[in-house]
């Protein structure tokens, strides 16, 4: 099979027609599952033959007589779709409000582990929010309302880059001369060389060699007007490429339509092949020749053969075995003009040489036979698949043994829709029962409306039939079914459904745990060491590199949230169990540095990042403030008085200043001003260390004789 022969492929060119006839397998494989997600969409969207926009039933739409009769009762009920859509804003909720850590393996690593946290949350936050948005919930959609209940979030790290004009003259060129040389002797000669070349028109060549090596991404028409014009003028502009974007990127991918992997797959990091599909426009592509080193000659060909085309339009999902002249009746499709379909494989291979295995991503284009954009080792230092898999349920080991919401109400939904038509159609049926005519009428045309009238010879003639009396049992059927729906996924009591809820957000976070430790790795392997000391404030930019061999395995990262943040009178007695908890810490066991950013978080966690130091950050800021405070004093002004600081350590700080400097002490026995000033501060200080000892006593009734 294709699948086990792409295992064998090694460290050379790509095989296309080996990684074309695994896609084909994957395409082919793919009819099941396509068959079970198209099912239960139609439950979640409650979509079916025959629907028509006024929620009745008509001869017209279903082309045949309605039962029970024209215009009768066939409403929408939304309870997949509302309950899928519980668990998305759940999904929502948990993520953006989660909290984010970075942990480093060694002690000394604290500082460092806190500066990365500030970095990625400062792509997350400033450069990625609409886009995050976007891509979670449509990941939450996938995971909960589709069947196989599965999503896939790719996690890359994005560079685009843009063209802008540049002037070069003289005096340019001859920079760039200088500074391409080795020693002061050969940029003398090839200053000379370079003279030699501006005196002779005959020497175009060399100057094109020249400008082509200082803007080496022009193209080598545009150079050789670049020359002309600064032969003529003595200056001239060709275009240079710059970075406009260098970040972390997330794209929720939906199976079978952007990303294709084999259904007997276990695990994404053991899959044989992994293939993402993206469509581009022109410029696009011409972009990818600059930022990824896409082969020119193949963007050539796709732009000239394959727009609008796919290869997965070959495939009628519902039978892969469609014949050759269907597949070549497809052509191009209209929603696809102006755009160009190009798939990237992702494959493990290994170098024979060394047994050491890579993993390799082949772009390509199923319509371009001969020639691939690139072919290249994933330079990722995480060393994994960029794919993280998201399910809602795992009941097997298989990769889509998962059921989605829609699938799991089915039938509940169905029973809920039967019992509002039949209470619709009952309700219709006593405002206007049918009519009893008197035989002997013979045909009667009869217009039974408000304010009309009827014609009789005889009271008898007409007169209503009785209906049946309306089912007492219909409304309690209804939402006996609704609650059965509800009991699965958690039910009203507010224990079980805590439970239920924590165990989805746990499920959910697990996966989402996996992405951004991705990013994070991805942050320290592409942004510089010198960008992310200016992200977080340092002025050294050593305090803040990572060693290239520590980005695999140095840092860990948590990313945890509480469901029962979600339940306000929950979380008032959580944190009042925790304030009553600190009354018993009579050995100091707590860290209360950390309660006080758990308790900030779960109020708000932007709150927490705002307003809540890290414990190294808020000592050194106490440190800082008193030594302020007594360089005022020494100037003769007096510093604020302020409640709620670390006075033990305050106080700590000003016997050190009073003891280590000099000046001070000769203006305390020279100025009466300064020194009652400080014998102020002194007693500020000793009044605040008091004041929490009188707190401990009241709490224990006494203080530590020693200490």
């Amino acid at each position: 099979m294709a699948k086990d022969k792409v295992l064998e492929m090694t460290w050379g060119e790509p095989d296309l027609p080996l990684i074309q006839a695994e896609l084909e397998g994957i395409l082919e494989d793919s009819a099941r599952n396509l068959y079970r997600r198209d099912d239960f969409d139609r439950v979640r969207f409650w979509q079916w033959d025959g629907q028509s926009d006024d929620g009745r039933k008509h001869e017209d739409a279903t082309g045949e007589q309605p039962i029970p009769w024209e215009n009768a009762s066939d409403v929408r009920v939304r309870l997949a779709d509302r309950i899928t859509n519980e668990h998305v804003n759940l999904a929502l909720e948990s993520f953006f409000r989660a909290n984010m850590r970075v942990s480093g393996i060694e002690k000394e690593d604290r500082t460092r582990s806190a500066y990365w946290t500030d970095i990625l949350k400062y792509f997350l936050e400033q450069h990625m929010l609409p886009e995050l948005r976007r891509e979670v919930e449509i990941l939450a959609q996938q995971v909960f309302g589709t069947t196989p209940a599965i999503g896939i979030m790719g996690c890359y790290w994005h560079q685009q880059t843009h063209n802008r004009l540049q002037k070069f003259d003289l005096n340019t060129l001859a920079q760039f001369v200088v500074a391409n040389a080795e020693s002061e002797e050969e940029a003398m000669q090839l200053l000379n060389e370079f003279q030699m070349i501006l005196q002779d028109e005959e020497m175009d060549e060399r100057l094109v060699e020249l400008v082509s090596a200082m803007f080496p991404a022009a193209v080598p028409k545009r150079v050789k007007q670049a020359v002309k014009d600064f032969r003529k003028t003595g200056q001239a502009e060709l275009p240079v490429p710059y970075l406009t974007e260098n970040r972390p990127k997330f794209t929720a991918h939906r199976l079978y339509d952007d990303i294709f992997v084999h259904s007997t797959c276990t695990d994404l990091e053991r899959a044989s092949m992994i293939v993402r599909r993206e469509w581009y426009t022109e410029t696009e592509l011409c972009e990818k020749t600059v930022s990824e080193g896409w082969s020119e000659s193949f963007v050539e060909k796709c732009i000239e053969k394959t727009e609008g085309l796919s290869n997965i339009e070959q495939y009628d999902h519902r039978n892969p075995l469609v014949s050759s002249m269907a597949r070549e009746s497809r052509g191009i499709q209209g929603n696809n003009d102006g755009l160009y379909e190009i798939f990237y494989a992702y494959t493990r291979q290994y170098d024979p040489e060394n047994n050491t295995p890579a993993i390799f991503c082949t772009a390509f284009s199923s319509s371009v036979t001969d020639e691939h954009a690139k072919h290249e080792m994933l330079d990722y230092a995480h060393c994994k698949m960029p794919f993280v898999l998201f399910t809602r349920e795992r009941l097997s080991r298989a990769l889509f043994d998962s059921r989605g919401i829609p699938e799991l109400v089915e039938t509940t939904q169905y029973e809920v829709k039967t019992q509002r038509d039949l209470r619709n159609d009952a309700s219709q049926i006593n405002v206007i029962p049918p009519l009893l005519v008197n035989a002997r009428r013979g045909g009667l045309n009869l217009l039974v409306a408000p304010a009309s009238q009827i014609t009789i010879t005889r009271p008898d003639d007409v007169g209503w039939l009785q209906p049946p009396p309306p089912s007492q049992g219909s409304i309690e059927a209804e939402q006996a079914a609704e609650n059965d729906a509800r009991e699965y996924f958690g039910g009203e009591d507010p224990e079980n459904r805590l439970l239920y809820r924590q165990a989805v957000v746990n499920r959910w976070l697990d996966s989402w745990r996996i992405v951004m430790d991705q990013s994070l790795r991805l942050c320290m392997q592409y942004v510089d060491a010198e960008t992310a000391a200016r992200i977080v404030g340092v002025e050294n930019p050593a305090e803040v590199a990572i060693d290239p061999n520590d980005i695999a395995n140095k840092f860990d990262l948590s990313l945890r949230f509480s469901a029962d943040l979600l339940n306000p009178e929950f979380m008032e007695k959580k944190l009042e169990a925790l304030k009553a908890l600190t009354q018993f810490d009579v050995t100091g066991a707590l860290d209360r540095n950390k309660l006080l950013m758990y308790l900030a978080e779960a109020i708000d966690p932007q709150l927490a990042k705002d307003v809540v130091l890290d414990p190294t950050t808020a000592q050194q800021r106490e440190i800082d403030e008193e030594q302020n405070a007594w360089i005022k004093i020494a100037n003769e002004i007096e510093p604020v008085m302020k409640e709620g600081v670390n006075f033990p350590l305050r106080l700590q700080v000003a016997g050190q200043v009073t003891q280590i400097s000099q000046e001070i002490q000769r203006k305390l026995n020279e100025n009466e001003n300064i020194q009652a000033l400080a014998q102020n501060r002194m007693k500020y200080l000793q009044f605040g260390v008091q004041q929490q000892e009188n707190a401990q006593i009241g709490r224990m009734g006494t203080k530590p004789i020693q200490g």
